[in-house]
């Protein structure tokens, strides 16, 4: 027999609840309309049904959305949905006082605007809307609805005159004469037919049609409504909507009939009951007949179904009504039977334009049930309706009473927001409006109220124990949910259906709306489907058909089984590491359940019937694989969907999809544990299956978790994943949250879509989604997601509790992620070890990695695993977690082959984090390893400024550094020659002056004090800048002194300078604009310094010291002087000996020594007690001078005597002492002449004439010819005079001749007269003498 089931047709129910939208897209606005002269009680005794449907709409193009409607008592309820957008403005109560809705709105949109058309008892009335080609986006079509649509006349017809309809339709006239305008035809029990025509501009007019006539036109006037037979009442109205509107009329006497709206003639009839069986005309009067039309998708006539109830039976009559010619052809008649004994009651049908029946149905016991069929066809298939909660529910052992409940309430989805609200009402005992509250508020709330309730029930005096407290928490919760489960049946009551063109079919229920979206393919198979549905994942060769008896099989055993049964086995699962394992111990419980059923023997046989048992297991394993997927999908360029009704929809489809598939997964693994050929290798292989439906089923059926917002701050500057901290609202699932995100636009891009969800394309949707989620890959972009997230501990359980034990796909980037978990959690060490775990699973698939390393996915493992590692010690360095740095870089070390350039960078790692924890050992054993000379030189500098910050100078030089001894000692140099050394902590001359001791390299640690001492000599200093410079001096000189004698030499840079010359004030930095000038680096040569050169400059440097010492002026210690310079500043101080000492050392001349030194003399003589003699007197060592008698001007000469003769040996330093003396007109100091005649005692003839001292001068003058003439030469030191023969003699003539002028210039004076002839009458002795000798000396000489 021929499989007669239409997959196509095989739907499941899916409810849309919208919980979770904001408040402001909740919120319902009411518009309050009077009809004017309405009559109350005429409005109390109509009662009409409560009724929904809805009509699809095209807007901006290729946007659509469907608005449904609800009529109620008084209000017509009005709201717009799309799949793809939340609209704001969207739901619209309308509320007609005294008055009531009837049942039934026409929904067109023409020409750019919306047109609504409704009826109430009191009149008919049009809405028009902008259809929304310019609209706002985010705004619903219906936000232009205020109160004054209402109010033009010309949208508006009143009755003067009320009669009960017993049936109502409208449309609007798309024809070019007429477009816009409406036309309402109303049928009631009087069997009349009133027609309301309302212009788009104009009067609206009304006429009445009576049957009985069938031709005439029976214009009513002001009251249409006059009696008629009651067989001829009309039950239904259908408008065909031609270029000659007509209104189709069914009747109570199974007539159909045509009445033309122009003519208001009736111009055709056809009797209904030539359609059906003879024994159904036979029933009872008619009780619920409708009617539905709809354009023929096939052709432009209309598609009329005809519902008649007579008795107990029902019949669809089903016809094609050609409008240009009124025939009515009859396509078929499909009978309704119900599989139960309950009488069914039809709630609404609707016909589709290609010709699919949709019938909803309800029976006495209030079970809805839904079917459909093609009329052709004449196959009903039920719908599988989305199952009510259940009344009871069992808390297990291991989960809280209230995180139980809190879960089956508000994240399994089986509740909407109204009915919690309502419960909560009756809870709380006040009004909790559902539609100005949040999801979560409403949580929150609820919670709230059971712990009060529980609080309230408890003794007050807080003796209830733990048991007592438990169970009035459990009892409370049980209550709330139990009302919560009546008022969730009491909203989702239906009231109608809506089709559309495109295929969306929809349940309007009381509080809430249902769509129907088709199945895929494997559970058609499962609901008796033709298994070749299937062939497009399956091999050609395969046979379909014990796929097909496989299927069946296992529907049969869920059947024995029972569902209670099946979720036992499924719940085990989180025992069990292996699915295996927890079958095998339920196995029995499964045998003793089929030994208790009597069908375990159809079960036996269907299975022997299976042709090939291994080849049906490997096709339903096809089946349930989810596909492959490029795994280099990035999202990036699709569009997000954004719809929460859309999201909602597809989240319940993907649910149903997973769960279908996990159930069949685990009755095949049961089937294949229970049939002994399969049990080799095939239940290992389902058990994957089965593993990897549960993992989805976890992430679908778990919440997003919650993070602060400080966590989430710096977690995510952590793992600088984003430049700003998300603020996603988070809805109450993860798939949800990730459908939102980073899914929705992968699937999108799987599914080549421009951003647009359709019904038609759920199933598919959800098999993509399952492609993203499938644990074995190619992608995981899950994980990913929940890693942006900072979704840790969502990601941990997920990595740890579904995949641990069974999923090998991409081990190593998995242990990444769960590292990132560990991380964020605080456990470092375990982060550590993870990742390295990681790291030893890393292969050449690892395409995640790759990705995410940024490496070719050829390149082997060896280069991604090292990547890998610096990959994890960038993560642990921005953290600054040293020791997990440590860690981590020294087991890469061990994995990367010693001429791996990149070893540097680990061990570069091992010595910043050691160094950062004081480990300076390690940090030295991680310089030496470092290959990389330029990373060894780097970390070394850092080796040397952190231990000298840390001031660990004996550390620092007491390594042996071996080949890095050079290294040490430039940076030590470079570090030294840049700091300043005034105002630095670190002594880097110090530290290098040691380094070189400890190795006793004497002669650089000299060349190093001696560069530190010319330093400071260069630059501004004070006096402790001095004190510096001498112990610099000293230190090198005492390591000197331990070279050999041969290698007692330093050699030293300098620099000089070669200054360029400048014209008046021009700046030598700067020329004439401003603009800086390079300055010339100079020349540079090298000085060689040997150890006398270094104690000169002590010489000077203690010298400036005592100087600075005694004036306290900072010009004494400014930048270095010169020896010439220090003499200066000596004499100044009346520092003698040191001035002498230098100026011998330095080989200077003493003369400007003595004349300071004069001058003090001159000027104790005249001022005996001055505090300035007696400072500088003090200065001198005065044991050997001062007897304690003498006065400070005789000390002060006697200084001036020994030091001329201790350091005068030339007449220079006399000559500059007697002019001194002789410039301030001093007495000449006896002891001074007697030394000065001995040394040089014509000079001081000549220089006493010069300050006009003529009589000491002819004293001088004729002693001096004395001595030469032999008398008393030896005080004068000659040694040759004119009584010695045979030697030469001589006689300072110029001066005795310039004596003898100035003389003679002044013998006017007669003192100066006498002078003058004692020189003159000497000089005459002295030639007769010299005469004399000369005689006597040519004599001797000639004989």
């Amino acid at each position: 027999m021929p499989n007669k089931i239409i997959p196509q047709l095989l739907r499941l129910e899916v409810p849309v609840y919208l919980n979770e939208i904001s408040s402001e897209l909740r919120r319902c606005q009411e518009i309050i309309i009077n009809e004017g002269q309405a009559d109350p009680k005429f409005a109390e005794s109509c009662s009409y049904p409560d009724f929904g449907g809805g009509e699809e709409i095209t807007k901006d193009g290729d946007e659509t959305s469907t608005i449904f409607w609800k009529t109620r008592g008084n209000t017509l309820e009005l709201f717009e949905y799309s799949l793809n957008a939340d609209l704001l403005h969207n739901h619209f109560s309308i509320v007609f006082q005294n008055s009531k809705v009837l049942p039934g709105v026409v929904v067109s949109c023409t020409n750019n605007h919306l047109f609504i058309l409704f009826a109430t008892i009191h009149g008919a009335h049009r809405i028009v809307l902008s259809g929304g080609q310019n609209r706002n986006k985010g705004l619903s079509v219906l936000s232009g609805l205020t109160e004054s649509t209402f109010s033009a006349s010309s949208n508006n017809f009143y009755f003067t005159q009320l009669e009960q309809v017993t049936c109502f339709t409208a449309g609007i006239l798309k024809c070019a004469r007429q477009s816009g305008g409406a036309v309402f035809i109303f049928g009631q029990n009087s069997a009349s037919i009133a027609v309301v025509k309302m212009p788009l501009k104009g009067q609206s007019s009304l006429v009445k049609l009576n049957q009985s006539s069938r031709i005439s036109r029976i214009w009513s006037g002001i009251n249409p409504w006059a009696s008629s037979g009651a067989d001829e009442t009309p039950f239904g109205l259908a408008m065909v909507n031609s270029k000659n509107p007509s209104a189709i009329v069914a009747c109570n006497d199974c007539k159909l009939r045509v009445m033309s709206c122009q003519t208001q003639e009736y111009v055709a009839q056809f009797n209904l009951a030539e359609y059906f069986q003879d024994d159904f005309q036979e029933k009872e009067q008619a009780q619920n007949h409708k009617i539905r039309s709809v354009k023929n998708a096939d052709n432009d006539n209309l598609l009329i179904s005809i519902y008649l109830s007579i008795g107990e039976d029902s019949v669809f009559l089903n016809f094609d009504f050609n409008s240009e010619n009124n025939s009515l052809h009859h396509i078929s008649t499909i009978y309704c039977c119900s599989e139960t004994e309950l009488a069914l009651r039809l709630i609404d049908y609707q016909v589709s334009p290609s010709g699919k029946l949709w019938a909803l149905w309800t029976d006495t016991a209030d079970e809805t049930s839904l079917a459909v069929c093609d009329i052709n066809k004449m196959i009903w298939h039920d719908v599988a309706l989305s199952q009510a909660p259940p009344q009871e529910v069992i808390v297990p052992e291991e989960q809280s009473v209230q995180e139980y409940f809190v879960k089956q309430l508000f994240v399994s989805g089986n509740f909407s927001h109204i009915s919690i609200a309502k419960a909560l009402s009756i809870q709380q005992r006040s009004v909790v409006s559902h539609r100005n509250t949040t999801w979560k508020l409403l949580r929150d709330n609820t919670i709230k109220a059971i712990n009060n309730e529980v609080e309230a029930l408890l003794p007050e005096d807080e003796s209830a124990s733990e048991t007592q407290r438990a169970e009035v928490e459990l009892g409370a919760w049980q209550s709330f949910y139990q009302s919560c489960v009546q008022y969730q049946q009491h909203v989702c009551k239906p009231l109608g259906l809506t089709t559309s063109s495109s295929g969306n079919i929809c349940v309007v229920k009381k509080e809430h709306i249902s769509y129907l979206v088709p199945v895929s393919s494997l559970e058609a198979v499962c609901r008796g489907a033709n298994p070749t549905v299937c062939s497009s994942s399956l091999p050609e060769d395969e046979n379909l058909e014990d796929l097909g008896k496989l299927v069946n099989c296992l529907s049969l055993l869920a059947n024995i089984l029972g569902q209670e049964f099946i979720d036992y086995l499924l719940q085990t699962l989180a025992y069990h590491k292996s699915p295996v394992n927890a079958v095998k111990e339920s196995l029995d419980s499964i045998k003793e359940a089929l030994s208790e059923r009597s069908d375990h023997f159809a079960l036996e046989e269907n299975l022997a019937n299976i042709g090939d048992m291994m080849s049906s297991v490997r096709m339903l394993l096809a089946c349930l694989e989810p596909g492959v997927i490029n795994n280099e999908i990035v999202g990036e360029e699709s569009a997000d969907i954004n719809g929460d009704c859309g999201i909602e929809i597809l989240c319940r489809v993907i649910q149903r999809y997973v769960n279908d598939r996990l159930q069949l997964s685990m009755l095949l693994l049961v089937t294949s544990i229970l049939f002994d050929e399969l049990q080799d290798t095939v239940p290992t292989r389902v058990a994957i299956y089965v593993q990897a439906y549960r993992a989805i089923k976890w992430i679908i059926t778990t919440e997003p978790e919650t993070i602060s917002q400080n966590s989430l701050e710096s977690t995510l500057h952590m793992l600088s994943m984003h430049d700003e901290p998300t603020t996603d609202v988070l809805p109450s699932l993860l798939i949800d949250y990730y459908l939102r995100n980073k899914g929705g636009k992968l699937m999108m891009e799987l599914l080549n879509k421009p951003g647009a969800l359709n019904i038609e394309m759920m199933p598919t949707a959800a098999a993509t989604i399952v492609q993203l989620l499938w644990p074995l890959g190619p992608t995981m972009s899950l994980l990913e997601f929940l890693l942006s997230k900072v979704q840790f501990s969502r990601l941990k359980h997920y990595i740890e509790q579904e995949l641990n034990t069974w999923c090998d796909y991409c081990p190593a980037y998995t242990s990444y992620l769960l590292a990132h978990c560990h991380l964020h959690n605080g456990n470092f060490d375990q982060a550590v070890k993870t990742f390295l775990h990681g790291g030893g699973k890393i292969n050449s698939e690892e395409v995640h990695l790759s990705r995410l390393l940024q490496t070719d996915e050829d390149h082997d493992t060896d280069l991604i695993e090292i990547q890998y590692y610096i990959k994890i010690l960038q993560i642990f360095e921005g953290l600054d977690m040293h020791e997990q740095v440590i860690t981590v870089a020294t087991h890469a070390i061990s994995k990367v082959n010693q001429d791996d350039s990149r070893l540097a960078i680990f061990a570069s790692s091992v010595f910043r984090h050691s160094l950062a924890l004081h480990r300076h050992v390690d940090a030295y054993k991680a310089i030496l390893w470092n290959p990389d000379p330029e990373l060894r030189k780097d970390c070394l500098r850092a080796l040397v400024v952190t231990l000298c910050e840390r001031k660990e100078y004996k550390t620092l030089v007491e390594y042996p550094y071996d080949d890095l001894h050079e290294d040490l000692v430039n940076i030590l140099e470079h570090r030294a020659r840049c700091s300043d050394l005034f105002n630095t902590t670190h002594k880097y001359y110090d530290l290098l002056y040691a380094f070189h001791v400890y190795r006793r390299n004497y002669r650089r640690a000299a060349s190093t004090m001696y560069e530190q001492a010319w330093r400071i000599g260069t630059e501004q200093g004070r006096y402790n800048a001095l004190n510096r410079k001498h112990v610099c001096l000293i230190s090198a000189v005492t390591c000197l002194h331990l070279v050999d004698s041969d290698n007692r030499w330093i050699v030293h840079p300098a620099i000089t300078q070669e200054p360029a010359p400048m014209r008046g004030s021009e700046s030598p930095k700067r020329n004439h604009d401003g603009t800086g000038v390079e300055l010339s680096s100079g020349k540079r040569k090298l000085v060689v310094c040997e150890i006398a050169d270094i104690q000169k400059e002590i010489l000077l440097v203690e010298a400036r010291l005592k100087i600075s010492a005694e004036t306290k002026d900072e010009a004494a210690s400014g930048a270095s002087m010169s020896a010439s310079e220090t003499i200066t500043w000596l004499t100044h101080a009346g520092l003698y000996e040191d001035a002498f000492t230098i100026g011998t050392e330095f080989n200077i001349s003493l003369t400007s020594i003595f004349q300071s030194l004069a001058t003090r003399c001159v000027r104790s003589s005249y001022c005996a007690n001055d505090s300035q003699v007696s400072s500088w007197l003090s200065k001198q060592d005065r044991t050997t001078l001062d007897d304690g008698h003498s006065s400070e001007s005789d000390v002060a000469w006697r200084y001036l005597k020994e030091f001329l003769g201790k350091y005068g040996k030339s007449s220079g330093c006399y000559r500059t002492v007697l002019t001194t003396l002789l410039s301030y007109s001093c007495t000449l100091p006896a002891w001074f002449v007697n030394d000065y005649k001995r040394l040089n005692c014509p000079e001081l003839i000549r220089q006493l004439i010069c300050y006009d001292y003529l009589e000491k001068a002819t004293s001088l003058c004729l002693e001096y010819v004395d001595a030469v003439m032999g008398i008393g030469s030896e005080y004068l030191n000659i040694t040759s005079t004119l009584l010695t023969t045979g030697k030469q003699v001589w006689l300072p003539y110029n001066e005795i001749e310039q004596l003898l002028y100035v003389l003679n210039g002044m013998r006017s004076q007669e003192k100066y007269n006498q002078l003058h002839q004692l020189v003159s009458a000497k000089m005459e002795d002295y030639f007769e003498v010299a005469e004399r000798a000369t005689t006597a000396m040519v004599q001797t000489y000639v004989y």
